[in-house]
């Protein structure tokens, strides 16, 4: 489709190359330029090697869970241990 178009303007081939090239560069760049306008959160960037926030709200959720749930345990086996005494 690029060609085809290139090729019906009166242009030197050089020029046709470099004007190809840049159009293609641009097609190409337009998801990395609207990624870094559009999101501004952590680890939602096109090359981010940081996680995203939900799965660190998510990962600390479940940590505090199990905190939870061993300490819960924990007071029900002293219970235990004070009622068999």
């Amino acid at each position: 489709m690029l060609s085809t178009r290139l090729s019906k303007l009166m242009l030197s081939e050089n020029f046709k190359v470099f004007v190809g090239v840049t159009v293609s560069l641009g097609i190409c760049a337009i998801p990395l330029l609207r990624s870094k306008e559009s999101s501004q959160k952590k680890g939602h960037d096109l090359f981010s090697q940081e996680k995203p926030e939900a799965i660190d709200a998510r990962q600390e959720a479940l940590v505090k869970e199990s905190v939870r749930r061993r300490q819960e345990k924990l007071e029900q086996d002293q219970q235990l241990e004070n009622r068999k005494e």
